[in-house]
Parts: C-alpha cells; structure tokens; sequence
C-alpha cells in the first residue's frame, strides 16, 4: 500500500482550514503547546501534555481517515460500503501502530520537552 502521505495531509490541512470557524486542529496543538510552556505550575504541565495528546491523536486520525478515503474511493475506485474503515485499517497495521494510543506506544511517551 502505497500513498502520496504528503497530498493527504496538504487536503487534510485544506478541510482544516475550510471549517476552523468550529475548531482548527493544528491552531489547537500549537496553543497548548504555548500553554504548556507558560505554565509556571508544575502540577498543571501535566494538564496540557494530555490536551496536546488528545489533539495530535484527532489529528491523526483525520489524516488517516483521508487517507482511507482516497484509497478506497479514488484509487480503488470501490465505495465505503465495500470496504468500511475498521476492516481498511486493520490491514494497516504501521498506520495504526505509528502512533498508538494515549495509554500505549509513541503518543503516550509525547512530551514538549
């Protein structure tokens, strides 16, 4: 499987940025990196770590679902019902283990530090 990693998340970053007047994902990572980094209380650094993880995992999960999206309806040129997402990423098995999840693998380990 093979995908053009750097188109889907210039589209990803496009949908992003057509809809921020909900919530723009990457605006969302960087101000709670700032956060992070101007909080003076030890006990609240904590705080935005999990909030920074919780947006870099949403984000991820919009990349890889256009990822699917292109896969399954452009290059295979099949339809959602054909191939739903679970069964799609299933067979993707460094796309889901890349990130992992906020108990286990690299995003549980993520720090600004």
């Amino acid at each position: 499987y093979k995908l053009d990693g750097k188109a889907i998340k210039e589209e990803t970053d496009d949908i992003i940025n057509k809809c921020q007047h909900l919530t723009n994902m990457r605006e969302c990572i960087y101000l709670s990196k700032r956060r992070y980094i101007a909080e003076k209380r030890e006990e609240q650094r904590g705080y935005w770590i999990t909030m920074s993880k919780q947006f870099l995992q949403r984000y991820y999960v919009l990349i890889v679902y256009n990822a699917y999206l292109n896969d399954v309806m452009i290059k295979q040129n099949k339809s959602c019902d054909d191939i739903d997402y679970i069964s799609w990423i299933k067979e993707k098995e460094l796309i889901s283990s890349n990130i992992g999840t906020l108990k286990d693998g690299k995003l549980s380990e993520f720090n600004w530090d």
